[in-house]
């Protein structure tokens, strides 16, 4: 293996779904369980976290809030997880699953027409 070679390392061993940007990371979703977090500001965008079993089945799509200090996830499994970024760090705040879902998407509706 080359050094070039060495640098890069493999996002997904699935097909990637979706991507979502901080200011300073990419975070990436696929049909595998975990989502990948890579630096921004470091070389090569290098790989910085990886969040393990963030979904069972997968995950189809990502959004962050404009300041990247929350994530939201969607997996295929029919959950949202939301994370929260400290220090560029990303720890679990919560799950959304089933009806609660339909519950929170009403409430979210709800305060954007105040």
């Amino acid at each position: 293996m080359s050094d070039v070679d060495a640098d890069y390392q493999i996002a997904h061993i699935t097909d990637i779904y979706s991507l979502a940007v901080t200011p300073n990371q990419i975070i990436s979703a696929a049909g595998s369980s975990a989502l990948k977090v890579h630096s921004t500001t470091e070389p090569n965008v290098a790989l910085a976290q990886t969040l393990e079993r963030a979904h069972k089945l997968g995950c189809h799509h990502l959004a962050t809030s404009r300041n990247g200090s929350i994530l939201a996830s969607a997996g295929f499994g029919g959950e949202v997880t939301v994370w929260t970024n400290q220090d560029e760090h990303w720890a679990e705040k919560g799950s959304i699953v089933g009806t609660s879902l339909l519950l929170y998407r009403c409430k979210v509706r709800d305060a954007d027409k105040r």
